[in-house]
């Protein structure tokens, strides 16, 4: 049974465009473009948002809380 080998220098080319665009992958989900000036009223403003949201979202029950408060009143009970 031969075993089918494949130089190193072929394999390399061939896996070139593939690792470039992995690595160009990776860098824009782990290091996306940030802009040079931070705007302090636009980080306010999405802080304000958030925390109106959020406020929203507690008496519907859609951000999860109704599974977090069963189980702590389960842990109480334990």
């Amino acid at each position: 049974m031969a075993i089918l080998a494949i130089p190193c220098a072929m394999s390399d080319d061939l896996f070139a465009p593939l690792r470039r665009g992995w690595e160009t992958l990776l860098e824009r989900l782990f290091f996306p473009p940030f802009p040079e000036s931070v705007d302090s009223l636009a980080l306010f403003s999405l802080l304000v948002a958030g925390l109106l949201i959020g406020e929203w979202l507690r008496p519907r029950r859609l951000a999860g809380g109704g599974h977090l408060w069963a189980v702590t009143a389960w842990l109480d009970q334990h």
